[in-house]
């Protein structure tokens, strides 16, 4: 079931009792109830139990192909917001990864549906009318499958590229730190020698601070150089 940021799964039991369908459910179903509204408006269409399950396995597969759909357009925009940089953060990590816990969910419910459908075609006691439309249901069931794989294989590289974008971001940050760190070393040294209290060249001139001043920046303007030419930064 699909809701507001993940899915959930709720088990049906479904049990045959000649040509009567029971089944057996916790939470009201969409499908379900769908379903009983055309059985009261067209009962003709419906003789069966069986029937009826067929046309619940074809409503549940149609609802997994619309929830199928729905994940692929939001990979769609978070492969767009990656190609555009845009909030690619921790919280956007997260949001790809509970995607991947919605995918594995839908494509667990979609194997479910298949192994009870083809328990059902190895049966003898559904009407041979039917099995052309078990079919059916049974390819959908397998292209859904290939699909639910595809998204997720999408899903796990995206977040390997989330994941290499915020260790691109975290490596320009230390490069920055370690540039400013090693620019200020040279100043850091000649101020820290006129800090001395003992009797330094040039320190009872009036222009010394200037003349040191003018020092440091050439310093750090010949680090700066260097790391230029070196492509450093």
């Amino acid at each position: 079931m699909p809701g507001p940021e993940d899915y959930t799964m709720e088990a049906v039991s479904f049990t045959f009792v000649d040509d009567c369908l029971t089944t057996l459910r916790d939470v009201p179903i969409r499908s379900f109830t769908e379903l009983q509204r055309r059985i009261v408006a067209k009962p003709q269409m419906y003789p069966s139990g069986y029937t009826v399950f067929v046309s619940i396995m074809d409503q549940r597969v149609d609802l997994d192909a619309d929830m199928i759909e729905l994940m692929s357009k939001e990979i769609a925009q978070y492969s767009k917001r990656i190609n555009q940089q845009e909030d690619i953060n921790e919280d956007f990590l997260l949001d790809i990864n509970q995607l991947q816990e919605n995918t594995m969910i839908v494509r667990e419910n979609i194997i479910d549906k298949q192994r009870l459908v083809q328990n059902m075609i190895k049966s003898d006691k559904y009407p041979p009318e039917l099995q052309g439309r078990f079919s059916v249901i049974l390819q959908d069931i397998t292209s859904l499958i290939n699909h639910a794989n595809f998204s997720f294989e999408r899903l796990e590289y995206l977040q390997e590229t989330v994941l290499g974008l915020i260790n691109l971001d975290q490596n320009n940050i230390m490069k920055i730190f370690t540039l400013v760190s090693v620019l200020l070393m040279p100043p850091t040294l000649v101020a820290s020698f006129y800090g001395m209290n003992v009797p330094l060249p040039f320190m009872n001139k009036g222009w010394a601070w200037f003349a040191l001043l003018l020092f440091m920046g050439l310093l750090v303007a010949v680090v700066l150089y260097i790391f230029r030419k070196k492509k450093m930064f």
